[in-house]
């Protein structure tokens, strides 16, 4: 049999890098959003062979596209983030639309008007008011980052935050969905089963189609915002009767950023069990964990890593009735 020429760290070193470059191509629609608009002049007529230049702010990273006969343009597959667009064409100024809030999932339209001018003059839009959705008429929410990161939560479970959403409610326990959730307890979507929910990571399905539960959860700390689908979403959004849950991990950036926590608890807080005869038993319990993203080349390549980790140190009390010296001996007289 042929040996493998490469050590175990030397496979481990291969399987990070493929990771690193192959990461960004991997992402499903569920993980990613769209762009789409036309370009007209002022007078409505639209202007086809426009150079359509499409940039996220954090990465530095573009896609330019053509705009087609009828002015309309579309770009897929874009990451989450926040971006410019930008139109130029010859006998037109140059139109540039910036703070457009690409999430989860969702299409954002911008539509483009150039007037005649020369090409150097640049005339800029700011898009920070939302404008009224219509590419969808899909019901949903995007949990965003600010929510995730500000909102404490017993856990650290993010679809836990999917409450904070209408006509959602937490399975109760002790239900054969609650039994079988391998990352905590379901959610019910609109009345629906805890178990017809479908789960995406970055695009990737991580839903256990046996049990039809959520099988990988990340930490807050790497989620950079999470989608809950309820209804009337789109067909690749489909495989089960209930809402889509959409995770997004953070990806790095131009600019070297981290983290670092640890949630602590013991039993000095607690109250003292009913059954405990002096003292309560000990409990400790540790939640931990740190992230680091940056780029490996700038506007082109990026590192994110995130680690966490939970311990926990406990002891109850708890009552037993054990069988006497009669019975043992086989009397059971007087018992019922």
């Amino acid at each position: 049999m042929k040996q493998s020429r490469f050590s175990i760290h030397e496979k481990l070193a291969i399987i990070f890098v493929m990771a690193l470059v192959c990461g960004p191509i991997a992402n499903g629609q569920a993980g990613t959003g769209t762009i789409s608009g036309a370009v007209t002049d002022t007078t409505g007529a639209a202007l086809a062979n426009t150079k359509v230049t499409i940039k996220e702010k954090s990465s530095g990273q573009s896609r330019e596209l053509t705009s087609q006969n009828n002015g309309a343009f579309v770009a897929t597959a874009l990451p989450i983030g926040e971006y410019t667009v930008q139109a130029e064409v010859a006998g037109f100024q140059i139109q540039v639309q910036s703070g457009i809030i690409l999430q989860a999932g969702r299409e954002e339209r911008v539509d483009l008007v150039l007037k005649v001018g020369i090409r150097s003059d640049i005339m800029t839009v700011d898009a920070s008011e939302a404008p009224l959705r219509t590419t969808s008429a899909e019901v949903g929410e995007v949990i965003a980052k600010e929510r995730i990161a500000s909102l404490p939560l017993n856990g650290r479970q993010f679809v836990d935050l999917t409450l904070l959403s209408d006509n959602v409610f937490k399975a109760p326990r002790g239900t054969r969905g609650s039994a079988l959730a391998q990352t905590g307890t379901g959610v019910l979507v609109a009345g629906q089963r805890a178990g017809h929910n479908m789960y995406y990571l970055d695009g990737v399905s991580v839903t256990d189609q046996y049990f039809n539960h959520l099988v990988a959860a990340p930490p807050l700390d790497a989620i950079a915002e999470f989608n809950i689908q309820k209804s009337i979403y789109a067909p690749e959004f489909g495989g089960k009767a209930s809402a889509t849950i959409s995770a997004i991990i953070k990806s790095g950036t131009n600019a070297v950023h981290g983290s670092a926590y640890e949630y602590f608890r013991n039993d000095v807080l607690d109250a003292r069990n009913f059954f405990d005869p002096n003292k309560k038993p000990p409990y400790r319990q540790n939640q931990f964990g740190a992230t680091i993203g940056g780029p490996i080349h700038e506007d082109r390549t990026f590192y994110f890593l995130s680690y966490e980790g939970l311990r926990v140190r406990q002891s109850q009390t708890q009552l037993f009735s054990v069988p006497t010296a009669t019975v043992r001996r086989g009397d059971f007289t007087g018992l019922p």
